[in-house]
């Protein structure tokens, strides 16, 4: 795939960037968390969370945790 990024050990392959930009920022803060996220499906987290990291969400536990970690950087 010509988009796809080939990541060796912790290093992208052929200058490839994994770094968040204030683009990225800007995107993830456009996403709205409703407060009672807590409440949602572990399915509707999971989604609400893939919106807000970059790394695939596999459980309930990483959706929470992702969507915490976002309402603490917008603090």
């Amino acid at each position: 795939m010509p988009s796809a990024q080939k990541i060796v050990g912790d290093e992208p392959v052929g200058g490839a960037s994994t770094t968040r930009t204030a683009e990225t920022d800007a995107t993830r803060a456009a996403v709205s968390i409703p407060d009672n996220w807590r409440e949602l499906t572990w399915q509707e987290r999971r989604s609400l969370a893939s919106k807000l990291r970059d790394d695939p969400i596999s459980n309930g536990e990483e959706a929470n945790s992702a969507i915490e970690a976002e309402l603490k950087r917008r603090r």
